[in-house]
């Protein structure tokens, strides 16, 4: 709960609507719909903010990280 609590706080204001609305079911092409722009325009911007906050909360390791 702490961790997705923190993650939910380095995401932007927009970035936590986009997420809201998706964790609501809502599809992108909706999202889209109610804040503007094209649904993969938004898909890929949460996906580029999902990786920033992972970089940051030291999420982001990949199996060869985890070998070493």
């Amino acid at each position: 709960k702490e961790l997705l609590a923190r993650f939910r706080e380095l995401l932007s204001d927009e970035e936590r609507r986009v997420s809201d609305l998706r964790a609501g079911g809502a599809e992108w092409a909706d999202v889209a719909g109610q804040l503007g722009g094209t649904p993969q325009g938004r898909r890929m911007q949460f996906a580029r903010a999902v990786a920033r906050v992972a970089r940051q909360l030291g999420l982001d390791a990949g199996p060869d990280d985890e070998a070493a």
